[in-house]
């Protein structure tokens, strides 16, 4: 197993640096300096650092994964924000990444402990990204005055995801009924 991590860390490796230098060339030779592949840089470096740890990880692979990215997503925002020149990146990728953390939190954890329920666990996800989706939709209103929310979408949106919570949670009652007898 442990050679088999090492073969995927080292053509991931392989392929991500590919990646970044072909971007790095052709958008030199385009363009006479670097500019978007900057981004391309940053976001294979990140991404080989969260592979790393995977690979590294030998158990609780999804735990280090959400860590991983947890603490990792502010300063790739920073320099995101940096690369592009725009503090808005930064200010409001910040605050939707701080919702989008904890409703993963939450559903991994609630996925955790009730392990093998899979119509409750994606009941459970469908209520969470209720408010996730209101809350990144509203902040997103307020950093651009150029959007507006539209109550209706999200009355849709909101009804939507109940009805496929209840669905779920129906069919997860009939499942652990079905195999308690």
């Amino acid at each position: 197993m442990r050679n088999i991590q090492q073969r995927f860390l080292w053509g991931a490796s392989i392929a991500l640096f590919l990646a970044a230098l072909v971007s790095l060339i052709c958008d030199y030779l385009v363009s006479g300096r670097l500019s978007w592949s900057l981004i391309v840089l940053l976001s294979v470096s990140f991404l080989f650092i969260i592979i790393f740890i995977l690979v590294k990880a030998n158990q609780n692979i999804v735990f280090n994964l959400l860590f991983a990215v947890s603490g990792m997503i502010f300063p790739f925002l920073w320099l995101l924000s940096k690369i592009l020149k725009n503090n808005q990146v930064f200010s409001l990728g910040s605050i939707i990444s701080i919702l989008s953390i904890t409703a993963i939190w939450c559903i991994y954890l609630i996925a955790k402990r009730h392990r093998g329920r899979l119509f409750y666990n994606i009941s459970v996800a469908f209520l969470i990204s209720i408010p996730l989706s209101l809350g990144i939709t509203h902040i997103v209103a307020l950093f651009n005055e150029a959007m507006y929310t539209d109550f209706f979408s999200d009355l849709f949106h909101a009804c939507l995801s109940l009805l496929i919570a209840a669905i779920g949670f129906i069919i997860d009652h009939i499942v652990n009924k079905s195999a308690e007898r």
